[in-house]
């Protein structure tokens, strides 16, 4: 079952998330095309773990968790993770009692935000 390719809303969700220009952006960007699903969340979440190219170049992102968006409606944020300057998942965390077990559409969130944006 892992690795496997990311779902059509996994890839929506993780564009989603890198659309936003953070320093670090442009290398977790081109490590996201060749992201592979390597796990999900032991709780039943829509949070995957994940494994890139590590022939291409690490991103100098400033935090572990570089970029977040907060939903419109629902009492959910999404974290993009990386590790070591390499895009490493998605968390959906959920502030309410009912488990996303998938990701709502990108455009239920908020634009996305960044830990360090450039500028």
């Amino acid at each position: 079952m892992f690795p496997r390719p990311l779902s059509t809303r996994e890839r929506e969700i993780l564009d989603f998330l890198l659309s936003a220009d953070f320093v670090g952006a442009p290398e977790l960007r081109e490590q996201a095309a060749t992201a592979s699903v390597t796990g999900l969340c032991p709780c039943g979440c829509a949070s995957f773990d994940a494994d890139v190219d590590r022939g291409l170049t690490p991103a100098a992102v400033q935090s572990v968790v570089p970029v977040h968006a907060f939903s419109k409606a629902d009492p959910f944020e999404l974290l993009l993770f990386a590790r070591d300057g390499w895009f490493a998942g998605v968390e959906i965390v959920y502030y309410g009692d009912e488990r996303p077990r998938t990701f709502p559409p990108p455009d239920t969130f908020e634009r996305p935000k960044p830990d360090t944006p450039i500028g």
